[in-house]
């Protein structure tokens, strides 16, 4: 198997892996922070019940001042919960990181065909990584500061409106905490915990490729460049599916060989994640032809929410029989509209085929769902390609930019 393929097919095969890397840890952080939603609500229902029990306007100067003292306590308690959530996140962050070097060591080893000795990145610059490389625009510490702000920031307000306008407790803690009908997403906390959660799997595709790229840099000449690899789905963003199949070099003082054919990503060195909850990956490139298939699905939505659609095909599909099922036989018809999805969506292409091309041959509604009625019909004329809807910094044109960068393609669409 050429080298190109086998380093490809493990590194998509290892970013499952990460996701669930990801995924557990993000699932830690939240466990950690519903407990300390509790305590807030806690917190909050004991001392609103001292402070609406004094009666009076709550603009009174002693309510004010008693109002001010509940919002310093709750400001205290979040700041704790949230500094001990970066205290048992960044550890592990090490731990990952140190474990992904280890791995592109080994699959650089077994891929290449000649007998290299790469050095082990070292812990110190891992831990390096983790605390001071920045993915997204900000470092893991700076984004778990922004997260304490923010979420400071939510709460106050809206225990402070609620006690000003009068509402009665329960009304408050909904405003803080949210409703079981809205299955406590419809509350401030909730906004934290996907905040948090969002930071979580964007740091840890960020720390993946940091240290991956320490282990290429000490490679030598064998990798000639980095090609950017995209998940191909509906969900994913116009900066990654532009960037998809764009070769990079490793480094600034290595520049990409003329003979490596491949696009060049601009900017030349940006690097996953282009985003936050970015899925993309860089792969080593070593100067020959990739072969092999890559995975994709043809749908916008994520896991979840297709679970859910399942279960409501289902339901619907059954109608009144619903209701005398057994939980088995829902499953059942359940597991039949997901497996009728599986067949119609999810398949593979070559591995050089990028999304650009991929997306060329998917149905016309898809395409429009993906990128818009309009940029969907220019798309199909084939003047205007994925990395020409986005600027040199990953940030999605408008219509009207693309009209003054393209006017001819716009008059040729009739759009």
């Amino acid at each position: 198997m050429p080298a190109n393929d086998d380093i490809r097919d493990a590194t998509l095969r290892h970013q499952v892996h990460i996701r669930r890397v990801a995924k557990r840890q993000a699932n830690q952080a939240l466990e950690l922070l519903e407990a300390a939603d509790r305590d807030v609500v806690r917190l909050l229902r004991e001392e609103l019940k001292k402070l609406l029990r004094a009666g009076g306007d709550p603009r009174d100067s002693r309510n004010v001042r008693r109002l001010k003292g509940l919002l310093t306590e709750i400001r205290r308690e979040r700041e704790r919960a949230l500094r001990a959530l970066e205290k048992g996140v960044s550890p592990e962050m090490v731990d990952f990181g140190k474990i992904e070097g280890e791995f592109e060591i080994k699959v650089l080893d077994r891929s290449i065909p000649i007998a290299i000795d790469i050095p082990k990145v070292p812990p110190g610059v891992v831990e390096g990584i983790v605390s001071t490389q920045p993915f997204n625009g900000r470092t893991l510490g700076e984004w778990f500061g922004s997260l304490r702000e923010a979420d400071q920031r939510r709460l106050l307000e809206q225990i402070r409106i609620g006690v000003l306008e009068g509402q009665s407790i329960p009304d408050i803690v909904r405003r803080v905490a949210g409703t079981r009908r809205g299955q406590f997403r419809d509350g401030v906390l909730s906004a934290t915990r996907r905040q948090a959660e969002a930071i979580v799997r964007t740091g840890v595709n960020g720390i993946s490729n940091a240290v991956r790229n320490r282990v290429w840099d000490r490679f030598g000449d064998a990798v000639e460049g980095l090609v950017w690899n995209a998940t191909l789905d509906g969900r994913t963003t116009p900066v990654c599916r532009g960037r998809d199949g764009h070769v990079r070099p490793v480094s600034l003082d290595r520049p990409l060989p003329p003979t490596v054919s491949l696009p060049r990503l601009k900017p030349p060195l940006a690097s996953p994640p282009a985003h936050v909850s970015c899925r993309s990956v860089l792969v080593a490139y070593i100067g020959e032809d990739l072969i092999g298939d890559r995975p994709f699905v043809r749908d916008k939505r994520n896991r979840r929410v297709r679970e859910m659609d399942f279960r409501a095909q289902a339901r619907d599909k059954a109608g009144a029989e619903w209701s005398n099922l057994t939980e088995k036989e829902r499953r059942a018809r359940i597991a039949d509209e997901r497996a009728k999805w599986q067949k119609e969506n999810i398949g593979s292409v070559p591995a050089s085929e990028d999304y650009d091309t991929w997306l060329r041959k998917q149905p016309v509604g898809f395409q429009d769902d993906v990128l818009g009625k309009t940029k969907g019909k220019l798309f199909r004329k084939g003047e205007i390609h994925l990395d020409q809807f986005i600027d040199i910094n990953g940030d999605e044109l408008t219509l009207d930019e693309l009209r003054g960068l393209h006017p001819g393609v716009f008059d040729k669409a009739g759009v």
